[in-house]
C-alpha cells in the first residue's frame, strides 16, 4: 500500500520501493492517464491520479486564517487542473507602515478548538478519497519567513528587515505567535508528518546573510515546531532555491527532512544526512520542459542511483508538472520513474551504511 511504504520512508525504515510524490497539473497527461474528460474537485482527481501511478504521499498545508486583503488582490494564471497566484497589490506604502503593524489585527477571532476542528476536518475529507493510497500530511504555506513576504510585499520587507532588523524582529514573533497557535492545533490531529514551508532562497542562495536567518528566524522554528516535536510529528521543510548554506541550521532546529530543489547537491546532501533524514525531490523540471527523452532518463537514473542509498529518498519533478511541459516528455518521465522505483527491489545498496562527512 502507498500509505504504508511512504510511512516507511518518513520513519527511515527502507520500503520495498522508491516512493514519489508529485505536484501534477497537466491536463493532456491527467486525460490521457485517466480518460477522464473533466474533474469534479481538485482533491477527488488527485485521489484518482495517485492510484493510478502509485504516488505515495500528499503534502497539505493549511493556516488557520488568511489576511482578507489577501485575498482580494491576487492574480491567478493557468498551470493545469490548477492555478498559480501572485499578490499584485499591497497596503503598506512605508517602512514606517510595515514597522506599525501588528499581525494580530488581521487575524480572524478563531478559538483554538476552532481552528483544530477546521484542520482536522479538511484533513479527514481528503483522507475520505485517499483511504489507504496516500500518506497525508499536514502543513503552512507561511511557516514564518513568508509571512512577511505575502503580507508586505519583497520590496518593503526587504527594506524593513534590512535597515531596521530590531524592530522587525517585533514584527516576527507575533507572525511566530500565529504559527505557533496554528502548530498547537495540528499537534492535536492525527498527522505523522508536518510539511513546514518558507521559500528562503533564490536560485543562487539565501536571499538575506545567512547570518540574518540564524539571528531572527531559526531560532522562531525552533518554537514553532516545538508542539509537532512533541508528539513526535516529523518536521519535512520546503523551500524553493539553493538552502545548501542553511541546512546544518535546519537541522540543528529541528528539520526532519527536506523538499529540495536541483539547485542543491543531491549527492552532498545525501552523503551528510541521507541516513538520518528524509529528501525529496531534486530532479530537474528543466530537464522534462527542454530536454529530450535520453536527459531525462538519465536524470531519473541519477536521482535513483543517489537517493536509493537513503531510506527517506522520495522522487518528485521540482516546482511540479504543468502544462507547459511536452506530453511525450511527461510520459517519458513517468515510464523512468516507474521502471526506477524497483531499484531498491534488485540491489543492496539500500542497506549499506551512509558515512557523513
Amino acid at each position: 500500500m502507498s500509505y504504508e511504504r511512504a510511512r516507511k520512508a518518513i520513519n527511515l525504515d527502507v520500503p520495498d520501493m522508491i516512493p514519489q510524490i508529485e505536484s501534477l497539473a497537466h491536463e493532456k497527461y491527467i486525460k490521457w492517464l485517466t480518460s477522464l474528460d473533466a474533474i469534479d474537485s481538485v482533491w477527488h482527481g488527485l485521489s484518482v491520479i495517485y492510484r493510478e501511478l502509485d504516488l505515495d504521499l500528499i503534502v497539505y498545508t493549511e493556516e488557520g486564517c488568511i489576511p482578507i486583503w489577501e485575498e482580494e488582490h491576487k492574480r491567478v494564471t493557468n498551470w493545469g487542473k490548477d492555478v498559480t497566484e501572485w499578490q499584485t497589490k499591497f497596503r503598506f506604502k512605508t517602512v514606517e507602515e510595515v514597522l506599525a503593524y501588528d499581525p494580530w489585527n488581521d487575524q480572524i477571532a478563531k478559538t483554538d478548538d476552532e481552528i483544530k476542528r477546521q484542520f482536522g476536518r479538511h484533513r479527514h475529507d481528503i483522507l475520505a478519497l485517499f483511504g489507504d493510497a496516500a500518506l497525508v500530511s499536514g502543513g503552512l504555506y507561511r511557516t514564518l519567513f513568508m509571512w512577511p513576504v505575502l503580507t508586505f510585499g519583497w520590496e518593503l520587507f526587504l527594506t524593513a528587515a534590512a535597515s531596521e532588523p530590531r524592530k522587525f524582529k517585533v514584527i516576527l514573533d507575533k507572525f511566530a505567535e500565529i504559527s505557533v497557535r496554528d502548530t498547537k492545533a495540528w499537534a492535536q490531529t492525527e498527522i505523522e508528518l508536518f510539511a513546514s514551508h518558507d521559500d528562503l532562497a533564490m536560485t543562487a542562495g539565501p536571499i538575506f546573510n545567512p547570518q540574518w536567518y540564524r539571528d531572527y528566524i531559526f531560532p522562531l522554528y525552533k518554537e514553532i515546531w516545538k508542539p509537532l516535536k512533541e508528539k513526535g510529528i516529523k518536521i519535512l521543510f520546503i523551500s524553493d532555491g539553493d538552502i545548501t548554506t542553511l541546512i546544518d541550521d535546519l537541522v540543528e532546529a529541528g528539520a526532519d527532512g527536506f523538499m529540495i530543489e536541483p539547485f542543491v547537491d543531491l549527492k552532498w546532501l545525501t552523503t551528510k544526512y541521507g541516513k538520518d533524514k528524509i529528501i525529496i525531490g531534486n530532479i530537474d523540471t528543466r530537464i522534462l520542459t527542454f530536454g529530450d527523452s535520453r536527459g531525462i532518463k538519465k536524470e531519473v537514473e541519477r536521482c535513483a542511483t543517489t537517493g536509493v542509498k537513503c531510506p527517506g529518498y522520495f522522487f518528485k519533478a521540482s516546482g511540479g508538472i504543468p502544462n507547459n511541459i511536452p506530453l511525450t516528455n511527461v510520459k517519458t518521465y513517468f515510464k523512468a520513474t516507474q521502471e526506477w522505483r524497483g531499484l531498491r527491489q534488485n540491489t543492496k545498496s539500500s542497506r549499506v551504511g551512509i558515512h557523513h562527512s
